[in-house]
């Protein structure tokens, strides 16, 4: 008679993870998130097997149903392909990861010059540059002024090399470096190197081909999903520059494709390795995980009951949910899209239900806990939602009026007519919100000098006025000041009043 074998892990086929059960407790969590589409795509490579398996539920639009070709926005799990690709072309040239950025591109700089000197092509893809998300600079007219001109006037909000804040802009530069050293674009790179030979024929750095359309559902100001949101086609690349951190787009039949590659690809293996410690709670699953996660460049590292992760998430307009995952003991990578503005906790619910599975572990109320996730998320978002009445004893004084900037960051022209005499309820709004409709401030006077603003956007689709993205404002330097708060997008360890966006009026 066989020894009882006690290992606890599945050995199964993958088809009996994603059984019947599964099926309908991912409806039903789709239902309660207003999630329109799911996609996910499940490789293992164990015990001399090779499996592959694609599930697809429901719409990628209001009529057609998810396919494994059916393509979403995947956001920052561009950066991933970006961090490789960038490894690669540096190694061609005798550079490396902890290579000076000035030793490429000698015109670089940050507004810390020490750290400019400095800053290596594995700072800017580990998120220790020190500056925050500045979300403000993607906009359409961004090629008024060169991408390495505007990253100069960024200000930092940590100091260089000193935690993990999430940027963006930073990875911006990767694109730049292999054009300088390769001579041929950065997105015909990424597709020659690691694209092509793939066979990844649905994925690129085109978003707004995505065969799926993003969803905005309706929320109140308690975060409660209510009556009918809207639809959003993404737009990131209209930007003309966003393609290094967020611009990409994929299938479940590219995901298969890309999960079953990574683990031989030389230049993962040195961007699994850990170089900072993440934020707290950054990443949909992080409160369930042994610890406080790691980041190398363009992947997370975390454990979960011992197992060892490598993983990121992404989030665009309508797509606030992708997580590209591998757990390399076990064999198993894992990728999720969805196509809806609530989609991100459903990546960490998929996640968590098959590695219970997958490790033998007793059934979990994950939906339950992922509630309670969701509202954690939201809340500071949506604190300031409800609408602000204005001091009716106030008026805003003449110096607010005029054309406010903050070179390369943000400028806000401010008249009469954006002062409301209340700020209206805020919904959430897309990402970027201005490159999928037309915004403008509006203002309502709080205190002396002191004002509550929202953006009023008006969507191209549909036309209709909706009021998001709340922010705080000060008259500062007698007037000669206005102070943006809540736009920064820093790291939730660098208090909101620490880092405004500083405007200056033109022509004073």
């Amino acid at each position: 008679m066989p020894p009882a074998d006690d290992n606890p892990l599945y050995k199964g086929p993958l088809k009996d993870l994603l059984d019947d059960t599964f099926d309908q407790a991912l409806r039903d969590v789709m239902q309660s998130w207003d999630i329109p589409g799911v996609s996910i795509a499940l490789v293992r490579e164990a015990d001399g097997r090779s499996e592959e398996l694609i599930r697809c539920y429901g719409l990628r639009n209001r009529a057609d149903p998810v396919t494994e070709d059916t393509t979403f926005a995947i956001a920052s799990n561009s950066k991933l392909f970006t961090a490789l690709a960038v490894g690669r072309a540096l190694q061609s040239h005798g550079f490396n990861y902890d290579t000076r950025v000035r030793d490429i591109l000698p015109e670089f700089g940050l507004q810390d010059e020490l750290a400019a000197r400095e800053c290596t092509v594995a700072d800017t893809l580990s998120h220790r540059t020190g500056l925050p998300g500045y979300h403000t600079i993607w906009t359409e007219d961004f090629d008024e002024m060169s991408f390495l001109e505007r990253l100069k006037l960024l200000p930092p909000t940590l100091s260089f090399r000193s935690k993990f804040q999430y940027c963006n802009p930073a990875y911006e530069v990767a694109p730049l470096i292999i054009e300088r050293l390769i001579g041929i674009p950065f997105t015909e790179y990424v597709s020659r190197e690691l694209l092509d030979p793939l066979g990844m024929g649905d994925t690129g750095h085109e978003s707004s081909r995505a065969s799926a359309l993003g969803y905005v559902p309706k929320l109140t100001p308690d975060g409660v999903i209510v009556g009918e949101g809207w639809d959003v086609r993404v737009a990131l690349d209209r930007t003309g520059t966003m393609s290094g951190c967020a611009g990409m787009i994929s299938s479940a039949r590219d995901m298969v494709k890309w999960l079953k590659a990574l683990p031989s690809i030389p230049e993962y293996q040195l961007a699994t390795v850990p170089r900072v410690v993440s934020s707290p709670n950054f990443l949909p699953s992080s409160s369930f995980y042994d610890a406080r996660s790691t980041y190398g460049l363009g992947v997370h590292q975390s454990t979960y009951r011992g197992t060892p992760i490598s993983e990121h998430t992404g989030e665009a307009a309508g797509f606030r949910g992708s997580a590209v995952r591998r757990f390399p003991t076990l064999g198993v990578g894992l990728a999720v899209m969805c196509n809806s503005n609530e989609g991100v906790e459903v990546t960490g619910w998929v996640e968590m239900v098959l590695l219970d599975k997958l490790l033998g572990l007793e059934p979990s109320d994950w939906k339950r806990k992922f509630d309670e996730t969701r509202r954690q998320r939201q809340a500071p978002r949506i604190k300031d939602y409800p609408s602000i009445s204005a001091n009716p004893d106030l008026t805003p004084p003449p110096s607010l009026f005029g054309t406010w900037t903050s070179p390369g960051l943000l400028t806000m022209i401010l008249g009469p007519s954006n002062i409301l005499p209340t700020r209206p309820e805020c919904v959430q709004l897309p990402w970027l919100p201005w490159l999928y409709g037309s915004t403008r401030p509006v203002l309502t006077c709080v205190e002396q000098g002191k004002f509550a603003g929202c953006q009023e956007w008006v969507s191209s689709q549909d036309g209709v006025v909706r009021y998001g993205d709340p922010f705080k404002a000060d008259l500062a330097d007698g007037g000669l000041e206005l102070r943006i708060y809540g736009w920064s997008v820093q790291s939730p360890e660098v208090p909101e009043r620490d880092c405004p966006i500083i405007l200056r009026k033109l022509g004073e």
